[in-house]
């Protein structure tokens, strides 16, 4: 709440474009970005001016770059158009200030615009797909090899465009026949010869727009965004319930439990051990062997090791068993 970053976005940027009979990598598609996009700024600037009239500027507003009149566009070392007048707007927020450090970041819009039946943010149609029951009274029979799927976060939506799906009915091109066609060319209608040329360039999906040119666009309204995104857009489309739930990340095996260690116990250093009894026996019947005499008899050597268990006799010396 220090600097209260705010990101105001759009959807449905290629609909503005079909809607207006603009190919989405025309000239024209690329002045119109621009212009959108510094408006919606230039609006933000204002509206962020007004407020700080009545609540005050945010925190760290002093030192700041707009402190100093120099505005988003500014950083970027651009110039904006003569769409709008900048010069009062900067005195004036140096001399007001403003309520939100940053004030336009196009969000994803996965769900919303899905919802509200436009396309994401400000790409380009993915595909051209239909999936519409009815239209005009005319059956339209869904083919799932033809529905481009989008999971998003609210569920899964199928993307329809149906600017095209429009168009061809209104040129009596919708048929069988086109239909069939569209599917075997995975949504692209750059090979239909039915299709009239200035349709082709308006209803290109994205992999068949250079991407050289879809990077221009984004490098011409980024000098009124936000410069460095919040989070990743794909974590927008991760229900965080479900995350919460799992307690062993992906692609790894749960730890084995360790087993408990033994509990260690202390011999007192007092007092020795008793060594075993079969110890003491082996002990006592060498004792006595070295106290009898070489000579003596034999049997008075075993008379002794008798008095053992039998595995003791082995341990006699050598050469008194002579």
């Amino acid at each position: 709440m220090r600097h209260r970053s705010i990101g105001i976005g759009v959807q449905g940027l290629a609909d503005t474009f079909v809607a207006l009979r603009m190919p989405f990598d025309a000239e024209q598609a690329k002045e119109l970005n621009i212009q959108i996009f510094e408006t919606i700024y230039h609006a933000a600037v204002e509206a962020s001016c007004d407020m700080t009239e009545t609540d005050g500027p945010y925190k760290t507003f002093q030192g700041s770059p707009a402190n100093q009149g120099r505005l988003q566009s500014d950083l970027w070392g651009v110039s904006p158009a003569s769409l709008w007048e900048w010069t009062n707007l900067k005195a004036r927020v140096q001399r007001v200030g403003l309520r939100n450090s940053l004030s336009c970041a196009p969000m994803p819009t996965a769900s919303t615009s899905q919802i509200l039946g436009n396309n994401e943010c400000f790409e380009p149609y993915a595909k051209q797909a239909f999936c519409l029951p009815f239209f005009n009274n005319y059956h339209l029979t869904v083919f799932l090899s033809n529905i481009y799927t989008r999971r998003v976060l609210a569920g899964e939506f199928q993307v329809v465009c149906p600017w095209l799906l429009k168009e061809l009915v209104e040129l009596n091109l919708w048929n069988d026949d086109t239909r069939n066609q569209i599917i075997v060319n995975n949504g692209s209608i750059q090979s239909i010869a039915e299709i009239p040329d200035d349709a082709k360039a308006i209803y290109k999906p994205v992999w068949e727009i250079s991407q050289k040119k879809v990077l221009n666009m984004v490098a011409d309204r980024g000098a009124y965004l936000r410069t460095r995104p919040a989070a990743q857009a794909i974590q927008f489309t991760v229900d965080q319930s479900y995350l919460k739930k799992k307690t062993v990340p992906p692609q790894s095996q749960p730890s084995q439990p360790e087993e408990p260690k033994p509990q260690s116990t202390t011999i007192p250093t007092s007092s020795p051990s008793p060594k075993p009894q079969s110890e003491s026996s082996v002990e006592t019947v060498t004792t006595e062997l070295k106290q009898l005499s070489i000579a003596e008899p034999q049997q008075e050597i075993v008379s002794v090791t008798s008095t053992t268990s039998a595995t003791m006799t082995s341990t006699v010396p050598a050469g008194l068993d002579q």
